[in-house]
């Protein structure tokens, strides 16, 4: 008797299968898909954080060489201030001071005067030089003023310089206490930093 032999014919995924298995494929890509977005929200955040952190460096580093500077005269035995004080930085109020002091530069104006104010919410640095120190400008005249910030962006929420007087018996110096506070305008972030600053050149 003969026996015959049966070929079954390969079939292909039925329409079950294949559902589960785009059912799969969607979900595996949606996931992948989801971490790569919390990944670049991160990314971003974290990008802003680190714009104002470096802007907000930027200004203490500004201040902060300019107060050290402050009253230095190219070593002719004075103290440079501005016009109408005897004060190495003069202070209107805790946000808004000036100071002056000796510096090369290449159009000759070495004497600067520079003036730090809070204006709303921006920070303002105020810049002009002179070729003789008769012509330093006092505080309130000082112009050329500029924004130290971004100011679309970020925002002053608090600037402050206060001293502490230090007194010899033959000369007097400040230790400065600079405080200020920055936040982004769409509020996702802030931060706020305080330095000592020793004035190094004594009246």
């Amino acid at each position: 008797m003969a026996t015959q032999r049966v070929t079954r014919q390969p079939r292909g995924f039925s329409l079950v299968e294949f559902l589960v298995a785009m059912t799969l494929s969607l979900m595996a890509i949606g996931l992948i898909g989801s971490v790569f977005i919390s990944a670049q929200k991160v990314a971003h955040q974290r990008s802003k954080q680190l714009y104002l952190l470096q802007a907000l460096s930027a200004v203490f580093q500004s201040i902060e060489g300019d107060i050290q500077r402050a009253g230095f005269d190219n070593y002719q035995g004075d103290v440079l201030t501005l016009t109408g004080t005897n004060e190495v930085v003069d202070m209107r109020s805790s946000s808004d001071f000036g100071l002056a002091y000796y510096r090369e530069m290449a159009d000759n104006k070495h004497f600067r005067a520079i003036r730090y104010r809070l204006d709303g919410d921006a920070l303002l640095v105020c810049e002009q030089g002179a070729q003789q120190q008769a012509a330093i400008k006092a505080l309130e005249a000082i112009g050329s003023c500029r924004s130290m910030l971004d100011e679309k962006n970020l925002r002053v929420t608090e600037f402050s310089l206060t001293p502490l007087p230090l007194i010899s018996s033959s000369a007097q110096s400040s230790l400065w206490t600079l405080s200020m506070a920055v936040q982004r305008r769409d509020l996702s972030y802030s931060h706020h930093l305080t330095i000592d600053i020793k004035q190094r050149n004594w009246q």
